[in-house]
């Protein structure tokens, strides 16, 4: 509960003689009710305002809670995180008229004059996991989301609407594919562990985005705040590799110069990495069908080269991901993205004995799905782009029943 220090005067008469004296108290204030649901928290947060705001302010904080009922009607954690917010703001002001406190001024003038509930419920989220997540994962990841949120968030209150057939269309989003583009030089990596992070951070926010979205189309649920501690609540090491993955497979959907960056890099991997094992495989399956088979005369032996070749791709990049093709014409090799199936994918050719093989990858297939974290090619590509990246040391727990942070 809120906690505040005052002094109480007390005085005592004792052989015609007045002593007095100031007694330093600390109150704490009584917990909140238990949360409870949507209709009885909305009618708590009716009855505060009435009891607690300002006579001049009890018309607006009343319409704004019109607001939260229209539809999609806000969650009943975010109902909560006003009930926090007004009580504790009129607390501090019945308690304190005769002080200036700057910050509860500050954060009020905000809520009132500039921003939406959406933003609110976000400062919130944004706040709570800041304090969780003190130290380099807070000030890697967070405050670099909270930045993007902003302006997402802005841009969206402009826009006056959105939906996940126009998601992609606004500028944040535009952003985040483009940053591929702009991953330079030679080694293709981040310069650091923190902008990559920070990329990875506006990501999460997208992805949180989307999430609310769907909660919105599925449940007719408006909860912003329950979008961002979902999408933050998990920053371990698989969570962000994850999320590194799928940004990825954004990168290599939307950027023709993200794709002709990364080409030679795959193809250095394939080719010098892994050939050699493809190589290898093939010598046993010489050993194994004779001489014949280099001219392909044997079909059982044509078939079963071909099927150990397309079970080591499987083995490299993941199940339906790589296609293994005989090349019988005389074609020239290519080594890049090329279009197949209306996907990208990854094309190159191998050649065993006197035989060629066309390889085709769909990368972002692979990238797509959390298997990435268990393919050799997937935590190749991870790696070589985000490096070794500080992580949590485990999911942290969102409160049911939500705090409302003291610094915002």
């Amino acid at each position: 509960g809120f906690k505040m220090l005052m002094l109480l005067p007390v005085s005592i008469s004792y052989n015609g003689q007045t002593f007095t004296a100031d007694v330093p108290l600390r109150l704490r204030g009584v917990p909140m009710d238990p949360m409870e649901e949507w209709d009885k928290e909305y009618e708590k947060l009716k009855e505060r305002i009435r009891k607690f705001s300002l006579e001049e302010d009890k018309e607006y904080w009343l319409e704004k809670l019109d607001s939260l009922a229209l539809e999609p009607p806000v969650s009943v954690e975010e109902l909560r995180l006003v009930s926090h917010f007004l009580v504790r703001k009129y607390m501090y002001y019945w308690t304190r008229q005769n002080q200036e406190d700057m910050r509860d001024v500050k954060f009020y003038n905000i809520l009132v004059s500039t921003l939406e509930w959406a933003k609110f419920f976000g400062d919130c989220a944004f706040s709570l996991l800041i304090n969780i997540y003190a130290g380099p994962l807070a000030d890697a990841v967070i405050s670099p989301a909270k930045d993007f949120f902003v302006g997402a968030v802005g841009e969206i209150i402009a826009a006056d609407k959105f939906t996940l057939d126009t998601f992609d269309n606004f500028e944040f989003s535009k952003n985040l594919a483009a940053a591929g583009d702009n991953i330079i030089g030679n080694s293709i990596s981040f310069t650091n562990y923190k902008t990559a992070l920070a990329t990875l951070g506006g990501y999460f926010v997208y992805a949180s985005f989307k999430n609310y979205i769907v909660k919105w189309n599925e449940e007719g649920v408006s909860d912003m705040w329950g979008a961002l501690v979902s999408g933050f609540s998990d920053m371990t090491t698989n969570c962000i590799k994850a999320g590194a993955s799928k940004l990825l497979g954004k990168w290599v959907e939307k950027s023709d110069v993200f794709r002709q960056k990364i080409t030679p890099f795959i193809t250095k991997y394939f080719k010098e990495t892994q050939f050699p094992n493809f190589q290898a495989q093939y010598n046993r399956w010489l050993e194994l069908y004779g001489e014949l088979a280099l001219e392909g005369a044997n079909e059982a032996a044509s078939l079963a080269l071909t099927d150990i070749l397309d079970k080591y791709v499987t083995e490299l990049v993941g199940i339906g991901v790589g296609k293994v093709l005989e090349m019988i014409d005389d074609v020239a090799d290519v080594d890049g993205f090329i279009m197949y199936e209306r996907r990208f994918y990854f094309s190159t050719t191998i050649t065993l004995g006197n035989r060629k093989f066309r390889i085709m990858l769909d990368i972002l297939k692979m990238l797509e799905t959390f298997a990435t974290l268990a393919c050799p090619l997937g935590v190749f590509l991870i790696n070589l782009i985000f490096g070794n990246l500080p992580a949590a040391a485990a999911t942290i727990s969102i409160p049911k029943d939500p705090p409302l942070p003291e610094e915002m």
